[in-house]
Formats: C-alpha cells, structure tokens, sequence
C-alpha cells in the first residue's frame, strides 16, 4: 500500500504480478493532508517530516486523502492470518499505522518498521519498540532507520 499514486503506478510496472494498493494508512480513519514533495519519492502526513523536509524540497501538492486502517484493507483483499513480512515505511507515521493493526489476528513472521531519532541504547523506549514487545516480537535488529522484529515462537 502507497498513498501516493505515482508510486503505485511505478510499483505496478516493476513488479506485475503484485498488488499495488493507493490508499493513505492510519490508526483513525479520517480525512488527512498528504504532503508530496519535490524532486523526490517523499511524501507524508507527518508535520515534523515533512517540516524538516521542506528545508530541502518544496511541497508540489498537498491531497486531502481518506485514511482507512490496516486492519480494514487486510481484512478487504483476505489476507490470510499468518503471513511473512509486514513492511511499515510511512514516513513519520509509522507508529500510527501500525497501531492500526491487531496483531492478535494477523500474525506476520518479520516485522520492518521505520523507527526514526533512536539509538541501539535507546529504541527499547519507543512507542514501537514497546507494542510489538508486548504481542510477543523479539527486536533482532536496527538498521538505520528500519527495526526489525520477529515473532516469537
């Protein structure tokens, strides 16, 4: 799933066989501004990114999009309970998008997850770190920006 649309579009002619969804992800759903910037594939709902990034990019377009939940679209395309990776890369926004899914019911093997401003010392303490703990993921590694957690067995 990608809320930008160019991207989608780019996504579907690189890999054909997959299911490219163009849909704005969040914990709530409500209406949200989705900021694309310039020159690049960043875009976001994040007031703090999107601030640092317009230092360096200028905002091209601002969209006033529907976020539904995870939880919502999974259940929409019948994505099967336990599956392989679950990917969250949401610039900012990852932690939203994450608590928008019960991880009671789907049941993903590897978790990645962008967890931004932490430190091998320090990611124990976030938000994210805390939630997928506490459904029984074990964090295996931080890499740059990318958590990565696996279910416990």
């Amino acid at each position: 799933m990608e809320a930008g649309e160019t991207v989608v579009r780019r996504f579907g002619r690189v890999r054909p066989r997959d299911k490219a969804i163009c849909q704005l992800v969040s914990d709530v759903e409500q209406t949200m501004d989705f900021h694309v910037l310039e020159g690049s594939l960043v875009s976001s709902v994040d007031r703090d990114h999107i601030a640092e990034w317009s230092k360096r990019n200028r905002t091209v377009d601002i969209r006033r999009l529907h976020a539904r939940t995870l939880d919502s679209i999974l259940a929409e395309h019948d994505v099967p309970h336990s599956f392989e990776l679950l990917k969250i890369d949401v610039e900012g926004h990852d932690a939203a998008v994450l608590r928008s899914i019960d991880l009671n019911k789907y049941r993903p093997l590897i978790i990645l997850i962008e967890i931004h401003g932490e430190t091998v010392e320090s990611v124990r303490n976030n938000e994210i770190c805390k939630r997928l703990m506490s459904f029984g993921y074990s964090m295996v590694s931080l890499a740059g920006y990318n958590g990565i957690f696996i279910k416990k067995r």
